[in-house]
């Protein structure tokens, strides 16, 4: 699903991407997450929470873009300015259109639905938002305000800003349990573990991979990584014990995403080259992440 990041194609591609992804975000909340009694989190989670507190408590019907999009109004202004310009346009079209087809697009789906279990409704619910937030992702783009938040403070501030948003989401659960019931919060706890499962399959742009690669040609293989993926990499010399012969080990750490172009280059460079990877649970230090544009 990978796109390239240049040309008119890819940004038609962009733009499709976002509008299944708003329509499947719209299709979630209207399905799913409407069935299951589900508070997800962010700012989509708090505006779920008013509208049910609005409902069940002042007997007032909120309607969910306007609120939907004054709380993404500020983190998108300071992403424009410090994140980046197309990526926030982008991401604002997305919230857009997320509200638009929540409010204004009928829910034909939930009619044919007949999940009677708040469960079913948790797990599928949280699949499909995860699909939804990758969808989102793939095309360069968020799709809510606490996620401008947290790319801020992880990029600028250089501090987990992921861990910010946990708690934020954790708080909002509180309330949840204060005002209704602790169910209500298991199953949103439920969706919010699936989602983030989910998006760990869909979405490799945040995890890590570490090559070995032995080779011999190394100054090559070398070349090959810088270009394609534009990560450095450190090479070891020893010997191969089954010829007896030197070699060269170079070790590189590259996005999940960007493994199978790169193993591609290397084997232009040295065809016998041997390569293992790594999955990386956690680096610390210099490593280059692709900036937002």
């Amino acid at each position: 699903m990978e796109i390239k990041r240049t040309g008119k194609l890819y940004t038609v591609k962009r733009i499709i991407l976002i509008v299944l992804a708003s329509f499947f975000f719209a299709l979630n909340i209207n399905s799913f997450i409407h069935i299951g009694d589900i508070i997800p989190g962010g700012f989509m989670g708090v505006t779920l929470l008013a509208q049910q507190v609005g409902a069940a408590l002042f007997n007032i019907n909120i309607p969910f873009s306007p609120l939907y999009y004054g709380l993404c109004a500020i983190p998108a202004i300071v992403s424009y300015f410090y994140i980046g310009k197309k990526f926030t346009i982008y991401s604002c079209v997305a919230i857009f259109l997320l509200g638009f087809f929540t409010d204004y697009v009928p829910p034909i789906f939930i009619n044919y639905l007949d999940v009677q279990n708040p469960l079913l409704s948790a797990v599928f619910g949280g699949l499909l938002n995860a699909f939804s937030i990758s969808l989102c992702l793939h095309a360069g783009a968020t799709s809510g305000g606490t996620d401008f938040i947290a790319i801020f403070i992880s990029e600028r501030l250089r501090k987990d800003g992921w861990r910010f948003v946990f708690f934020f989401n954790c708080v909002i659960l509180l309330i949840t349990a204060y005002l209704f019931n602790i169910d209500k919060v298991l199953y949103s706890i439920i969706f919010q573990y699936i989602t983030t499962i989910g998006i760990n399959y869909f979405y490799l742009g945040y995890q890590q991979k570490t090559l070995l690669i032995i080779t011999d040609s190394p100054t090559a293989v070398y070349e090959a990584i810088k270009i394609s993926s534009n990560h450095a990499a450190t090479s070891f010399s020893g010997i191969g014990q089954f010829l007896k012969k030197e070699k060269t080990l170079i070790y590189s750490v590259v996005s999940a995403d960007e493994v199978n172009s790169v193993i591609v280059e290397i084997k232009k460079c040295d065809p016998k080259a041997f390569v293992n990877v790594i999955r990386s649970d956690h680096i610390n230090g210099n490593f280059h992440y692709r900036e937002h544009d």
